[in-house]
């Protein structure tokens, strides 16, 4: 890790930051870390000099930390917002979810808090391009059908209103499934764990605290959703990758996690589209202008457009929210994984399974003797077995928290 990521710590009680300063020690010769007493403060920091990331309390008095962050996605986008904090209250989270990207929970050992300020820096490789990290870290939410919102209202609402029925709606929208796993991903309501899919990340949440994120407008809300961007076959697409990806993995004898890890990655290998299409319109009809079954040509113009792969633009995103590692590394070394370690046939098995999704499967020959032909010939038959129009259920999709 660089020593020029510099890392600012945000509290208000001058132990807590004495005590952040001595358990980090150790990761002064790659950090360069910072300290404030009060969003204020921190705020002047940042006017000075550049900040890679910020790890905030959450109660403060003056600026509280949803407002310090508020404060920096819009002063400084390409920093890096966590929230660590062991005091607030449903409404004070719901208060800073749209401008956090993490939330710890407190207590907090210091090596859970390195490995997430280190994954938040590691995924900033994966994009180099400045003005494409300003329009990532601008996120607030993604672009869903205007009756989505409403819709959401509406069904907790009700006094019959069941588990299922939400678990039934948010199945309904990618984009609805990416802003439910990204709050059980990181510890915004309870704990980080392990979960079992989209009917677990909307239980663990609950219709109380869904219908009150949904009435805040922080998140869930429907803006315009960009006329270039049809959700119905970014879903249909999606689901499709992360059902073939599982399959495979299945195939394979994979392990119970690894065979989760893929399908997720599946799932969400095209995320970075919902912000592309409504931040970046032109890159996103060049990108999305070329044949979905060309793929190293799609490859080509996402390079040529965004500097790098849209898979990395994803990995970006998933990473800095803090979706586990194994995923992010799946997603972000799809398109040029080669021979090698499990996470590395994750990726290949992820890339298959995308090119298959929309067409035949198109191997880059780097692949190594591990990808052989009679490995893709066993995986066309695995595709191949698969209906066409076959989707899996989401509610399958698992999230690991980041380690």
């Amino acid at each position: 890790m660089s020593a020029a990521h510099r890392v600012l710590f945000v509290d208000d009680e001058p132990q807590v930051l004495s005590g952040l300063r001595r358990s980090l020690r150790k990761h002064a010769d790659r950090w360069d870390l910072r300290f404030a007493e009060g969003g204020r403060a921190a705020l002047e920091v940042m006017a000075a000099e550049p900040v890679d990331v910020v790890v905030t309390d959450m109660l403060m008095p003056g600026m509280t930390g949803a407002e310090l962050l508020a404060e920096v996605r819009r002063l400084h986008p390409t920093a890096g917002r966590l929230v660590l904090s062991g005091h607030a209250d449903r409404e004070a989270v719901i208060a800073a979810v749209a401008s956090t990207q993490q939330f710890l929970s407190k207590p907090c050992d210091a090596d859970r808090l390195v490995r997430a300020v280190e994954q938040v820096l590691t995924v900033r490789d994966l994009v180099l391009d400045d003005r494409l990290r300003v329009v990532l870290g601008e996120v607030q939410s993604l672009p869903k059908p205007r009756s989505v919102h409403q819709r959401i209202l509406d069904l907790t609402a009700r006094e019959d209103c069941d588990l299922d029925q939400v678990v039934e709606l948010v199945e309904s929208d990618i984009s609805l499934c990416v802003e439910v796993l990204k709050l059980v991903s990181s510890s915004f309501f309870g704990q980080q764990r392990e979960v079992g899919g989209i009917a677990q990340a909307v239980s663990l949440l609950g219709v109380d605290t869904i219908r009150a994120l949904a009435i805040s407008g922080k998140v869930f809300s429907s803006g315009a959703t960009p006329d270039n961007l049809d959700l119905a076959a970014l879903r249909t697409r999606s689901v499709r990758t992360a059902a073939l990806a599982r399959d495979i993995a299945l195939a394979e004898g994979w392990e119970t996690p690894v065979v989760h890890q893929a399908f997720l990655a599946g799932l969400l290998r095209d995320v970075g589209l919902l912000v592309l299409a409504d931040s970046r319109p032109d890159a996103y009809r060049a990108i999305t202008s070329v044949p979905e079954d060309e793929h190293w040509a799609a490859h080509d113009a996402e390079v040529a457009e965004l500097g790098c792969s849209l898979p990395e633009v994803s990995a970006y995103l998933l990473g800095t929210w803090g979706f586990a590692m194994p995923v992010v590394r799946a997603i972000a070394c799809a398109p040029a994984a080669a021979e090698g370690a499990t996470g590395e046939r994750t990726a290949r098995a992820v890339d298959f399974a995308r090119q298959r999704a929309v067409g035949r499967a198109h191997v880059d020959p780097a692949a190594g003797d591990w990808l052989d032909a009679a490995r893709l010939e066993a995986w066309d038959r695995v595709c191949d077995r698969a209906a066409p129009g076959q989707g899996a259920p989401l509610r399958e999709a698992v999230v690991q928290s980041a380690p």
